[in-house]
């Protein structure tokens, strides 16, 4: 039980110059939140300036925001931490969640999802892929999740995935950094290396991403490989694989997920094999293309580094056609190099290294899918 008195919590901090997570102390105060650090100097944040991304649900982290483009970031594991914030400070307005809404909430989701079954159940008749794009858009991420990790239970095995704890540390790495770039995403990114020859990526939904290590073995470059993530963290973000699943899954695994069955034997059998074939509208191509790149941008990487793996891709294309799968899914190629490179033109940035070499070694052995 939350009482007033409770005001100090533990917390992780990351002063968004850096990957580093610094474990600190948080005192919250009627104007405030006063941040104590076992190194460097101690930070208060006022209300006014902090910003609520994350933390709105039940069971999720709370994460707090302070200033752009490069924003500061508090991470409290305990979800308590918003009860008592309006304990000690209730006039902190409604840039905060609050929990006591929460039970009106479920009961609103309750309402919404008896409607989205009932507008699947009209989408039998009246066809799935019209409504693909607005049921995506409907779905609570809770439930997206839920569907991207179904999807990878039986996609990729525990016994493909890599478990070396360097390759995976220099990973979380890449991806926190560019998450950081991120604006407002409700999603946890989960990256998993696969044991695989194929040339390939892709998004599940819900945050979840697999690289396989043929692809990983191309990236001669941490900026190459963060291309590749940054254009599918886009499609994540855009819900464009959770669109193109609807479009291509039937009707009846469709109703199972929408009542939260994702768990169901039709979903399970031709979602996880379309997706790990999936061919993306252009215009969601597109759309993942430019904003990966301004992703790129804004982590300051080098914007270069994607460029370089679609010309590695293109290369291996010509000379083992049954062999590479992620351009057989990403269509019209040259024309994208081109729009890309137009984009990279435009950086005004230097690029800064998102790995240290060491980093970038053990990510590279990592590929060897280690086992414990």
């Amino acid at each position: 039980m939350i009482t007033p008195l409770q005001q100090k919590w533990t917390a992780s901090y990351f002063d968004g110059e850096s990957a580093r997570r610094h474990e600190v102390k948080v005192h919250i105060t009627s104007a405030g939140l006063a941040i104590v650090r076992d190194e460097g100097e101690d930070l208060y944040w006022p209300y006014q300036e902090i910003r609520q991304t994350q933390g709105h649900y039940s069971g999720e982290h709370v994460r707090l925001e302070r200033g752009e483009p490069s924003a500061e970031i508090l991470v409290v594991s305990n979800e308590d931490f918003l009860a008592a914030l309006r304990q000690v400070a209730p006039n902190i307005g409604q840039q905060f969640h609050d929990p006591r809404l929460r039970p009106l909430r479920s009961k609103l989701t309750i309402v919404a999802a008896v409607a989205v079954v009932a507008l699947g159940s009209a989408m039998y008749y009246w066809g799935v892929p019209a409504m693909a794009n607005l049921l995506a858009t409907l779905l609570p991420v809770s439930w997206e999740e839920r569907l991207g990790k179904s999807t990878m239970g039986m996609l990729v095995s525990s016994e493909d995935e890599c478990a070396d704890p360097q390759g995976l540390a220099a990973l979380e790495e890449l991806v926190t950094k560019l998450t950081a770039g991120i604006d407002d995403s409700p999603y946890t990114f989960r990256v998993t290396i696969a044991r695989s020859g194929m040339v390939n990526a892709f998004a599940a939904p819900g945050g979840y991403v697999v690289v396989m290590e043929g692809l990983l073995k191309l990236a001669e470059t941490p900026d190459q490989l963060a291309g590749v993530l940054a254009h599918e963290m886009q499609h994540v973000v855009h819900r464009h694989t959770t669109r193109a699943l609807f479009h291509e899954i039937s009707a009846q695994a469709l109703l199972s997920i929408l009542s939260g069955d994702t768990s169901a034997t039709p979903f399970g059998i031709g979602g996880a094999a379309t997706l790990a074939d999936l061919h993306h509208q252009r215009s969601h191509e597109d759309e993942a293309d430019r904003d990966g790149m301004e992703l790129i941008g804004k982590v300051q990487a080098d914007p270069r580094g994607m460029i370089e793996m679609f010309n590695h891709l293109r290369e291996l294309g010509l000379e083992l056609p049954t062999a590479i799968q992620y351009l057989s899914s990403h269509p019209s190629t040259d024309d994208r190099i081109a729009i890309l490179e137009a984009l990279a033109a435009k950086a005004d940035h230097e690029p800064r290294p998102l790995l240290s070499e060491q980093a970038w070694a053990d990510l590279r052995e990592a590929r060897r899918v280690v086992q414990e």
